[in-house]
């Protein structure tokens, strides 16, 4: 049977890091952990190194509205999943660790404004400063030498990549491919949300990205002539799976900037809603 990682509080964590010499490799997360997850835990398990995963749901990347309340919190269910992952430690640190003088006297971090102007900054405005916050307080606290971060959420990787970089923070952001359902829904903790007739619906996100991020073959090839057309037939597929558009964008990957035309290399993304669960999910072409 796997070891149950330490459960650290933050005067724990305190000593577990002056334990050893060994760097720590870090994995930031919400809790509500799954297979997904397990492929960033498998990465950062590399010898030689420490491995750390917090558990915090944090208040300020949900907007008015959103599931804060109804986030999934399950500790002991994660401790034996990080567990079956090698994980040597989890931190799960209470607001006050990390907020000591409440929200409201918080020092925050911007994200750079071109990498939110599109995608799911609009939509969602406070989201990635509460993200950027938050992971800026945990490297402050954790001191690692590497944090693993999943290509599932795209944008928040080229965010959170772009305030390392020019904070100067002193780790390595390391990303890892986004790890997929068998019916190709990338593994979330909101995937829970879903009923069984929704997840059906929701599967239609994944197909219909992966059929038209194939540019150009014998099936599209003929229709797909620019950017416009790409957009409003992947729109069609969706709505007849009765999902909720939220956006369709193709933007440059690294600048996530629009494209004007149908060029590769591209990243074709979507936010859709089922139901009442938001989903996001993307290709690179």
């Amino acid at each position: 049977m796997a070891q149950i990682p330490l459960l650290l509080s933050l005067q724990d964590l305190e000593q577990w890091k002056s334990a050893s010499t060994e760097a720590i490799n870090f994995v930031p997360t919400m809790g509500g952990l799954h297979a997904g997850h397990g492929g960033l835990f498998n990465a950062a398990a590399q010898l030689g190194t420490r491995v750390l995963v917090s558990v915090f749901v944090n208040p300020l990347q949900f907007g008015r509205g959103e599931d804060f309340e109804r986030y999934p919190r399950q500790l002991e269910a994660d401790l034996q999943l990080a567990a079956s992952h090698g994980v040597h430690a989890l931190w799960a640190p209470q607001i006050n660790d990390l907020y000591p003088r409440g929200e409201a006297g918080l020092t925050q971090v911007l994200p750079a404004p071109e990498l939110v102007q599109h995608l799911c900054g609009p939509q969602r405005p406070t989201h990635f400063q509460g993200v950027c916050t938050v992971v800026a307080r945990l490297l402050a606290l954790v001191q690692p030498k590497r944090i693993y971060l999943g290509e599932k959420d795209w944008q928040q990787l080229q965010v959170l990549k772009r305030m390392v970089l020019d904070l100067g923070l002193p780790v390595q952001v390391m990303a890892c491919p986004t790890q997929r359902e068998a019916d190709g829904l990338p593994f979330s903790s909101r995937n829970t949300y879903l009923t069984g007739e929704q997840r059906q619906q929701a599967a239609a996100l994944p197909k219909a990205l992966a059929e038209f991020s194939i540019c150009p073959n014998p099936g599209i090839a003929d229709v797909v002539q620019n950017k416009e057309t790409l957009l409003l037939q992947l729109r069609s597929c969706l709505e007849a799976a009765a999902l909720q558009v939220e956006y369709l964008e193709l933007v440059n990957p690294l600048s996530l900037q629009p494209l004007q035309l149908l060029e590769t290399p591209a990243l074709l993304a979507a936010a859709v809603r089922c139901g009442s669960t938001r989903l996001i999910d993307h290709r690179i072409l």
